[in-house]
Formats: structure tokens, C-alpha cells, sequence
């Protein structure tokens, strides 16, 4: 069976929308919308995880950020999606779920000109960007215990 999706329960999205009126008031006065989706990994025949939910860079992750593209906030969808893993959502505690949706939050940033106004696409919503990360870290044991 194939992963399946559903949209995220209200507690989750009224989670998302307290986390970026305290975090990320840009997003909050700007009125950016965000889609949130929980994502559940496939199964086999027997009701067995054969996957995780999701992933990036082929490795596990509790949520994902992307800025949805234009045809599709003209038919409907938010500017943004968050992507949670439904398989592990529930068990971590509620500081946990704030701090994933920080996160994730953290990378959309309104975009604006030299003057300091909101860029608009061609529909009045705002253009957003994807922050980058302060810093990112890679490690293979194998080398560190050869040098």
C-alpha cells in the first residue's frame, strides 16, 4: 500500500497558528496560509511500516517545508505546506510539536523589495523564500576514526 496522506486535525493546525503569532509575526500579519498535511508511511499486506512518512536527503525526518507554486494557490492551496509525520506526531510531547513547528516555520520568509513592501504574485498573496540554515553538519564515523 502507498503512503497516505491526510489533512492535519485542528489542534494541530491551531498549534501551527499560536506558534507563528508568537515566532514568526511576519507570517501572522501578512496572512501567509499554511496547508498542513500528516503524512503516514506505506504499509505492506499485513498492516506492517514498510517506510517511513517522510524524508530528505534519504533520511527520516518529522516534517517538511515548501512553498507551494503558483497554479496551484490559484486553485486553492495555502502559499505553504507543512508536512508532519502522522506516525509519530502524536507521541511527542507538546513542546516537541511547537519546537517542529518552529521549525518548520522558520524557513518561510515573506519576501519585499528595497523599500520594504511585500512582493505580491500576480493573485495578491504574498511571494515567500525558503531560509537557509545558520549552519549544517555532515558526518561519516569511518573517516573520523581513520584521521
Amino acid at each position: 500500500m502507498a503512503s497516505r496522506y491526510t489533512n492535519a486535525p485542528k489542534e494541530v493546525t491551531a498549534l501551527a497558528q499560536s506558534v507563528m503569532k508568537k515566532f514568526h509575526p511576519d507570517l501572522d500579519t501578512h496572512d501567509v496560509k499554511i496547508d498542513i498535511l500528516m503524512a503516514f508511511a506505506a504499509e505492506n499486506d499485513a498492516g506492517e511500516k514498510v517506510s517511513c512518512a517522510l524524508r530528505i536527503h534519504g533520511y527520516q525526518a518529522n516534517a517538511l517545508t515548501k512553498i507551494v507554486n503558483l497554479p496551484n494557490r490559484v486553485k486553492g492551496c495555502g502559499d505553504a505546506e507543512i508536512m508532519l509525520d502522522g506516525d509519530i506526531w502524536d507521541d511527542l510531547s507538546e513542546a516537541r510539536q511547537r519546537a517542529v513547528l518552529d521549525h518548520q516555520l522558520h524557513f518561510l520568509v515573506v519576501r519585499k523589495n528595497h523599500e520594504g513592501s511585500v512582493i505580491e504574485d500576480t493573485h495578491g498573496r504574498p511571494k515567500l523564500s525558503m531560509r537557509q540554515y545558520d549552519r549544517t553538519a555532515g558526518w561519516f564515523d569511518a573517516v573520523a576514526k581513520r584521521n
